[in-house]
């Protein structure tokens, strides 16, 4: 389940990279914020594709 979601982000990361650096500003300021990113991805990413 890790490493699809890891698999899923990275495809999606790649693919914006305002949404590359929105994360890693995240990431840097508060690391547990990555797993509402995570939850956020997961349910806007159909939206988005």
């Amino acid at each position: 389940m890790f490493v699809d979601m890891k698999s899923v982000m990275k495809s999606f990361i790649s693919s914006s990279s305002f949404f590359n650096e929105f994360v890693v500003f995240f990431i840097k300021n508060n690391p547990v914020n990555f797993l509402c990113i995570t939850f956020f991805v997961l349910i806007f990413q159909p939206m988005v594709f």
